[in-house]
């Protein structure tokens, strides 16, 4: 275990032990951290995402301004929610890739994905800019991957 998780481990146990009575709780809180951890580990090695598809990712990052290195860092900011929700949805949209492909690729669950193209969805219905907007993404990105 690194210097990093045994500090991160720790101060997770230190909060729960302040807010939750139950030591089951608590050592299920840190199984969770590890998990997470180890899911971003095999993330890293992840090779199995279309090139295609990571050029996508990567386009919509850049289109917000950001890399693809930063929606990959697990942050739980709104603004990285968000631009990854767009990201795979429009990635899934043109190449098909599966949801347990691009979870590994960005060290999250699976369902955690899933939710999230539920809620871009939403937001696709309701703002009629971004549905135009990301309705052209969709096709321009279709027509090039069929030439």
């Amino acid at each position: 275990m690194t210097p990093a998780l045994s500090r991160r481990c720790l101060a997770i146990f230190d909060t729960l032990r302040t807010r939750v009575g139950s030591e089951q709780a608590m050592a299920k809180a840190l199984e969770y951290a590890l998990d997470a951890t180890s899911r971003r580990a095999i993330a890293a090695e992840a090779g199995d995402v279309d090139p295609k598809a990571l050029a996508m990712l990567e386009d919509v990052a850049q289109h917000h301004g950001h890399t693809l290195s930063e929606l990959r860092a697990g942050k739980p900011y709104t603004w990285v929610a968000a631009v990854r929700q767009e990201a795979v949805y429009v990635a899934r949209a043109v190449t098909g890739v599966s949801f347990p492909v691009l979870a590994r690729y960005f060290g999250l669950d699976h369902s955690t994905l899933v939710a999230g193209e539920r809620r871009f969805e939403r937001r696709i219905f309701c703002d009629e800019a971004l549905r135009e907007r990301v309705g052209r993404v969709v096709e321009a990105a279709r027509e090039a991957r069929a030439a």
